[in-house]
């Protein structure tokens, strides 16, 4: 996926100001990137961009060898679209409904969309689900659905806008689980939007989004250490404050382990 020059603009006029302005970036598969920034700063205008839900002012967005401009319907198969709230998404009255719908769109085979159907639901928990109504699911339960109804279509890119933001930390914990052995078993790149920096502590790579420009493309420790963060609207994830803080003090006698969103002592 690639963005060569891309500005947006949600009025036409010349004059409007940007949303984006010569953005230009590439990602791969197998990737984990988040994309950082203030509140209306752009990012989920970018992840929009991203699945050709909105196409740019200027520039170029491909998804492989295709342009979004195209508006070919096998981008938005291959950039699957998570949101912030499921109840945007789930459509079905049963889970294995709402699993369902987007393989009836796309006129998938009955046999190959139960075996799609099969796996999926293996692969996050929902079996014994299958059945029940979507209304009597929990939060996390819910967003697990959301999640499978993307997957089942076989996306090669994943774009999370805002996941995890209505789950609690044992909920949030499980999903990045999920995510990582989808990523580490399909190859698939994950790009996520989040205004908190605690929620994406898996992160290999980060992008920070100001005054309508990227102004970072690097590793997380490096962003952790540059000095612009306040003004970015970036705050320190709590755990790399935690670890700063406990190597300066009598604690460094401990060795530090991570694991998932925790820190423990040994």
């Amino acid at each position: 996926m690639s963005f060569d020059r891309v500005s947006f603009r949600y009025q036409q006029e010349s004059d409007a100001s940007p949303v984006l302005g010569e953005v230009s970036f590439s990602m791969h598969s197998g990737e984990l990137v988040g994309l950082y920034g203030r509140n209306g700063s752009g990012k989920s205008t970018l992840a929009m961009l991203c699945s050709g839900l909105l196409l740019p002012t200027s520039g170029r967005v491909n998804v492989g060898e295709l342009d979004t401009a195209s508006r070919d319907p096998e981008i938005q198969r291959r950039v699957g679209v998570l949101f912030q709230n499921p109840d945007q998404q789930i459509v079905g009255v049963t889970v294995e409904e709402d699993l369902a719908f987007g393989l009836e769109n796309l006129g998938v085979p009955r046999e190959t969309m139960k075996l799609r159907i099969c796996e999926i639901s293996r692969k996050l928990g929902l079996e014994g689900y299958l059945e029940r109504s979507t209304a009597d699911l929990s939060g996390g339960m819910r967003q697990k659905l959301a999640l499978g109804a993307v997957m089942v279509m076989e996306p090669e890119f994943l774009l999370l806008d805002e996941p995890t933001s209505q789950l609690d930390p044992w909920a949030r914990q499980e999903f990045w689980e999920i995510l990582e052995k989808m990523r580490s078993e399909l190859g698939l790149g994950i790009l996520v939007v989040s205004p908190q920096t605690d929620d994406l502590s898996p992160l290999e790579r980060a992008l920070v989004i100001h005054q309508t420009r990227i102004v970072f493309d690097g590793s997380c420790p490096d962003l952790w250490s540059r000095p612009e963060l306040s003004e970015w609207g970036i705050q320190v994830p709590e755990e790399v404050r935690l670890e700063k803080l406990l190597s300066k003090s009598n604690a460094a006698e401990y060795p530090l382990k991570k694991k998932g969103h925790y820190l423990i002592l040994n």
